[in-house]
């Protein structure tokens, strides 16, 4: 149990909980875990509701539409949950699908046992408010993103927020390049290309994830 508090160490859910509260509360909650490969698929969209918490490793929230295009809706790594709002609003079926990033190690909780536990413990229901109040935030950043027209200007406030958030001119994207097409919803070869473009005008550098803005 210790290994595994400390694995939780840090995810919002257990906020304010002791050590010692964490194994009463697992069971009630029937948690488990599994590990997942990449490109696994841990929830299909309209499954049933379960809510997780990536323990190692991290996930894609995933959408596809009637012809198959995929969109990447948030990318969620340790020690951080997914699932919250349906755990909240009590669905049956899961909106978006989830799927590894990498190899990941998830733990499993039950949507009927998280609301009972909500209801009786107030620190629960307190960090799941604060938890959907923060992923609203992001999904409205995510909105302003696919609001902007060109793919270069995508490219440039996404990554200017990145640098922004992390406090330096260097710093690391959770996405892949296939992933942050998806995320921006833009064609990777068209995204690639200005990518190629803001480097060639001195503006960005980059390997893999890694980015340096140059100049603004």
């Amino acid at each position: 149990m210790k290994i595994l508090f400390d694995k939780l160490n840090g995810c919002p859910l257990f906020s304010g909980i002791a050590e010692q509260e964490l194994p009463g509360l697992l069971d009630h909650l029937e948690a488990t875990t599994g590990v997942y490969e990449k490109n696994t698929t841990v929830f299909w969209e309209g499954g049933r509701a379960t809510f997780g918490i990536v323990l190692s490793g991290g996930v894609h929230i995933v959408r596809e539409d009637c012809w198959g295009n995929r969109s990447v809706i948030a990318r969620i790594d340790a020690p951080q949950p997914f699932g919250e709002a349906c755990a909240f609003a009590g669905v049956d079926c899961f909106p978006a699908s989830v799927i590894a990033a990498n190899k990941s190690e998830i733990l499993l909780i039950s949507v009927q046992k998280m609301l009972d536990a909500s209801g009786d413990d107030p620190r629960i229901i307190q960090n799941l408010l604060r938890l959907i109040a923060g992923k609203n935030l992001l999904l409205k950043e995510k909105i302003e993103y696919l609001s902007i027209r060109t793919t270069k200007e995508k490219l440039m406030v996404y990554l200017t927020a990145q640098a922004k958030a992390q406090g330096s001119r260097r710093f690391t994207i959770p996405f892949d390049r296939q992933a942050l097409a998806d995320y921006l919803g833009v064609e990777r070869s068209a995204m690639s290309a200005e990518l190629g473009k803001l480097r060639a005008e001195g503006k960005i550098e980059f390997k893999r994830n890694h980015f340096e803005i140059l100049c603004l």
